[in-house]
């Protein structure tokens, strides 16, 4: 029977999810996978296999490990840790239905089908159909809010549930024995971990590679087209939690000469990058050495392995080492997240011009005057929010007894990214505001279009995220109501230097948190004063 998983964000998601989520106990691939499960379905074209092991998952495991390295510090992470036991019962219901492996079969055509294949080993005498069901309401579960994904169908055969979507799932299905090959010697010499891919190429991708390959500077000159097409068989990663967490990294040469000009470059790029000053400011001096000498590879005949068992020994020595570095990406991370969300937000503003020929007013109001809705709320259609959207009442203020039950309902996009303002996003707080007021461009009393910004849209803000004290429930018609004579006032924040925000052009960017003059320029639509950006140095 086949079963059609609409909706969805495609099987990917179940297997990213499971990917990004899973560390658990060391489980031997090797040992312990039947590569005849698979054979059937590693065809020609098949460029890599990723897998995730599902018989020894311990997600709490590996939040409590990403957390104790420093890594938990994002409103994404926050919002994972609570989905731990509903993700712990899908994977329960997974191994009951009879699975516990599943494999992703890479190809090039992938990137065209904007979609991959997966192949799921079903336990003998389990419920196909059962199991199918089980593994359509999974991925349902963990597709979150993004439905927009294509459409994916599953099938039972030969042993295992299969689901693809419609460009690679006829190829998938139909038995294709003359064309497949056999790659159970790759399992048998991969000691991975519970997750992990390896990649090794088909004649067509390795063709392009060694033609098309660009030479590469200084210590990576020898790793080029050619040693990569020919000199390679595999490479695999793969990763293990458990108490002694590990990543390994083996590259299966060609033969002894290449598996030495690898280890030759990777020693050669570790011994640039130990000196580098951008390394030298984020690992204390003390532990240079020691991380350096910690992943050094090794070769054994023609595997080079590179392998973080030595760093992870030391879980507290290697937080302390992690701790710049994490630190700094946490940082970055929040703010490119915040630049997404506004990306988002001003597309889907654009997008309300588009239709209606002006920006949403600040809000709508009711036959007094009487503010209702937020902005917010009257361009969900434009944020693929059309289902939410119809769950409310225009015609009622946003604390009416209809209308107030949804602000738990808050989409993602209105999110703050950091992990401190997870319950603020729980309670249906935003920071994303507009600058309003009289004679800007959100007001309640005239509508704005492109042809009123007579400053030019790339010169005119339209929504900022302001500090997490200045959130407000994101359907009330409220917003940064702006002091043109101290507009930095309530933009300020303890350790805050400058403030993410979008322009009318749709374009976002990191404004100082200096030069008043210059942010009163940039948030008056019409007030003949052309600003650039280059006034926040001078």
């Amino acid at each position: 029977m086949l079963y059609h998983l609409t909706r969805i964000k495609t099987a990917i998601a179940a297997m990213s999810m499971l990917v990004a989520l899973t560390f658990s106990v060391s489980h031997t691939i090797g040992q312990d996978a039947n590569p005849a499960a698979l054979k059937k379905f590693v065809t020609s074209d098949v460029i890599g296999i990723a897998y995730v092991d599902l018989d020894n998952m311990d997600l709490g495991e590996a939040t409590e490990l990403l957390e104790k390295l420093g890594f938990g510090g994002t409103a994404s992470f926050r919002r994972m840790q609570e989905r731990l036991p509903e993700a712990n019962k899908q994977i329960a219901a997974l191994k009951d239905a009879g699975f516990s492996r599943g494999y992703a079969l890479l190809r090039t055509s992938d990137f065209q089908a904007m979609g991959t294949s997966f192949v799921f080993p079903l336990a003998e005498g389990s419920d196909s159909q059962k199991a199918i069901k089980t593994l359509q309401n999974v991925v349902v579960a963990m597709s979150g809010e993004d439905n927009d994904a294509p459409s994916y169908s599953a099938e039972f055969r030969d042993g295992a549930v299969i689901a693809a979507g419609p460009d690679q799932f006829d190829r998938l299905k139909n038995d294709a024995a003359n064309d497949t090959v056999d790659r159970s010697d790759i399992w048998k010499s991969i000691d991975g971990g519970s997750l992990g891919v390896v990649l090794f190429g088909d004649d067509d991708s390795r063709k392009v590679v060694k033609e098309l390959m660009p030479p590469l500077p200084g210590p990576f000159a020898k790793l080029d087209g050619e040693l990569i097409a020919d000199g390679t068989k595999w490479i695999g990663f793969s990763a293990k939690v458990n108490a002694s967490p590990e990543l390994k990294i083996e590259i299966e040469a060609s033969d002894d000469d290449s598996a030495k000009v690898y280890e030759a470059v990777i020693n050669d790029g570790l011994k640039m990058a130990k000196f580098a000053p951008q390394v030298r400011e984020v690992i204390p001096k003390s532990e240079v050495k020691f991380v350096f000498e910690a992943i050094k590879p090794k070769r054994n005949g023609t595997r080079v392995t590179m392998s973080a068992s030595e760093l992870t020994k030391d879980l507290d020595r290697l937080a302390k080492v992690l701790a710049p570095q994490v630190k700094a990406a946490r940082a970055a991370a929040i703010k490119t997240q915040t630049k997404n969300m506004l990306r988002q937000l001003i597309l889907g503003m654009l997008n309300y011009e588009s239709a209606h020929r002006h920006f949403p007013t600040q809000y709508n109001v009711d036959a007094d005057g009487k503010p209702l809705l937020s902005w917010r709320v009257h361009i969900l259609p434009f944020l693929n929010q059309m289902e939410l959207y119809e769950q409310f009442n225009l015609e009622e203020p946003w604390d009416s007894e209809q209308n107030l039950k949804l602000v738990s309902k808050m989409p993602m996009t209105y999110w703050d990214p950091r992990g401190e303002a997870f319950e603020l996003n729980k309670e249906g707080k935003t920071i994303f505001q507009v600058p309003a007021g009289e004679g800007l461009v959100f007001n309640a009393a005239n509508k704005t279009g492109f042809g009123d910004l007579t400053d030019g849209s790339s010169n005119t803000i339209s929504i900022v995220a302001m500090p997490p004290e200045q959130a407000v429930p994101w359907t009330k018609p409220v917003d940064w109501n702006v002091d043109l004579e101290n507009p930095l006032e309530k933009l300020k924040a303890k350790g805050k230097k400058e403030v993410v925000l979008s322009l009318c052009d749709g374009s976002t960017h990191e404004f100082p948190l200096k030069a008043p003059d210059t942010w009163r320029r940039f948030i008056g639509p019409k007030d003949g004063e052309i600003v650039r950006f280059s006034e926040f140095s001078d």
